[in-house]
Formats: structure tokens, C-alpha cells, sequence
């Protein structure tokens, strides 16, 4: 929200916090989705416990990244919390020790995510016309 003007930011924050709370409150126990809203995907993860985590990201952050910051998140969350968020009814406003410096970390997704260090350097084809077909992929570190 900070990279918003100041008088953007608290509408900002009202529409992220809207769709992630819709977006959680629609998932069963044990699911995860991504949905788009406008240019933004809201990546959201619910526990089978019961606990919804959901990040909002542009549309070009890798999903496999979101959901490893989400994973990430959740077990900094229940190592420091454990099951007292189960007595909580309302909104209540956490303190969660170590997010902000996962948050730092996964702001450049290329710095945490190791397939995109990975570059692309030949695609083979099928070579005969089967009822099997097949794709060769080499890569090689960047």
C-alpha cells in the first residue's frame, strides 16, 4: 500500500482487504485459488484448519512464488500463534514477527525462486508422428 499516494492508500487497502476476504471466505478448508481482480491476482491458501492466508499481487508475479511466500507465511504465523487465533471472533490486528522480512524477501521473485535462475536453451520436437508425443527441455543456470 506505501507505493500509493497518501490519499489512494486507504482505498487501496479497503479493496485489497474486500476481495481477499472474499475470496478466502468463498474456499473450503484445504484449498487454494487464484483469482483475478482488474489487473491484480489475489492468491489465497485456507488451511484445513480453517485459517485463510491471501496475497495480492500484479499479474506477472509467478504464482508458484506467491504460494511459497503464502507456505512461508503460514508457518511463521502458526509457529508464533499456534491454535490461539482459534479463540479470536473478530478482526483483530496480529503482530506476526519475521513477515516483514519475508515480504522484503519475496518482493523480486527472481531472488527466491530458483526455476526462474533456470534459462531456457533448446526445445526438441517429436520426432515421429505417434500417438505419443514429447518435449525435451534444457536448461542451464543464468
Amino acid at each position: 500500500v506505501s507505493s500509493f499516494g497518501y490519499f489512494q492508500r486507504s482505498g487501496v487497502k479497503e479493496v485489497a482487504l474486500f476481495v481477499t476476504r472474499e475470496v478466502i471466505h468463498r474456499l473450503k478448508p484445504g484449498s487454494v485459488q487464484s483469482v483475478q481482480h482488474l489487473e491484480y491476482i489475489c492468491h489465497a491458501v485456507v488451511t484445513a484448519k480453517g485459517l485463510g492466508f491471501a496475497i495480492l499481487s500484479d499479474a506477472q508475479y509467478p504464482m508458484r512464488v506467491a504460494y511459497d511466500f503464502i507456505n512461508q507465511a503460514i508457518a511463521i504465523f502458526q509457529k508464533q500463534y499456534n491454535e490461539d487465533w482459534l479463540k479470536v471472533n473478530n478482526d483483530r490486528e496480529l503482530t506476526v514477527n519475521g513477515l516483514e522480512a519475508l515480504f522484503k524477501k519475496y518482493i523480486d521473485p527472481s531472488e527466491t525462486d530458483k526455476i526462474m535462475k533456470l534459462s531456457l536453451i533448446h526445445i526438441s520436437e517429436p520426432t515421429r508422428p505417434e500417438r505419443i508425443s514429447y518435449a525435451v527441455f534444457c536448461l542451464k543456470k543464468k
